[in-house]
């Protein structure tokens, strides 16, 4: 339960927080995300009353802006260390000194927890890449049908618009290959471009992108994305949607379990058990 509220707070917040309040071609830049986890870190020693455990969880959160999702801009890395530091401990302080608890989740929490990180995981996971890509084009190669690629190599797919996202793409007969998540924002006032396929031709020249959906669809090259997301892309929605809801599960299995687990009448100690 913790872990999924710190990763809900401090990555997909702050994600979903810039979507809705930037224009549509602004990128997230690095240094607020991570401002923002500093603050994150004093709630979090501040309810669990432990200066280790918000350490922790701090520390991962910086490690995915840092591999994981490394957003464009600059950040002084180790003044941040020192300010959540500092935030985790005074967190930790002002916990024990007035003593602050919560509650189990229950079945309900549990529910909500495995639906919000089902859905919350593709769009995190778009929203990190968009905002971690360092160069793209707008399908310099021309729409969909014969183009004329420079080398041999790897390409992308972009639909244009509102193009369908998962077209049945084939490239000289052959199949492209679908992403799983598929970043947008790409383009500029006149069109948005989305990355929803790859492909790859073994000799430069003319070939042929076929994409039966109609057209809306231009060939470019493959984004330049910083960190370890890129390689995330290609893994199949199903899994992203089941990683995304592995926290909310296990809570549901606890929340379960303690269901079945009889309660001891008031004033009665809990039995235990002594095995020779």
């Amino acid at each position: 339960m913790w872990v999924l509220g710190w990763f809900a707070l401090t990555v997909s917040a702050p994600l979903f927080f810039f979507e809705a309040t930037h224009r549509w071609e602004e990128d997230p830049t690095v240094a607020p995300m991570l401002w923002w986890s500093v603050g994150a870190a004093f709630v979090a020693a501040l309810l669990s009353r432990s200066v280790w455990f918000a350490g922790i969880l701090l520390l991962a959160t910086l490690a995915v802006f840092r591999f994981v999702l490394p957003l464009t801009g600059e950040a002084p890395w180790l003044l941040i260390l020192a300010a959540g530091a500092g935030a985790t401990l005074l967190g930790a302080l002002a916990g024990r000194r007035f003593a602050l608890t919560l509650r189990p989740a229950g079945l309900i929490l549990s529910g909500v927890a495995v639906v919000a990180g089902a859905f919350g995981a593709p769009a995190t996971l778009r929203l990190g890449t968009e905002g971690s890509t360092i160069q793209s084009d707008e399908g310099r190669y021309g729409p969909s049908g014969p183009v004329t690629l420079p080398r041999a190599g790897e390409y992308a797919i972009y639909a244009v618009g509102f193009a369908d996202p998962r077209p049945a793409c084939t490239v000289d007969g052959r199949p492209a290959s679908l992403l799983g998540t598929q970043p947008g924002g790409y383009g500029g006032d006149a069109a948005t471009y989305t990355w929803i396929a790859r492909f790859r031709v073994d000799t430069a020249g003319p070939h042929t992108v076929t994409c039966p959906s109609g057209p809306g669809y231009a060939i470019g090259d493959v984004p330049v994305i910083r960190g370890a997301v890129a390689r995330v892309l290609d893994w199949p929605l199903p899994l992203i949607l089941l990683l995304g809801a592995l926290p909310g599960l296990f809570l549901l299995v606890h929340a379960l379990y303690a269901r079945r687990r009889p309660v001891p009448p008031p004033g009665v100690p809990p039995m235990v058990t002594y095995r020779r």
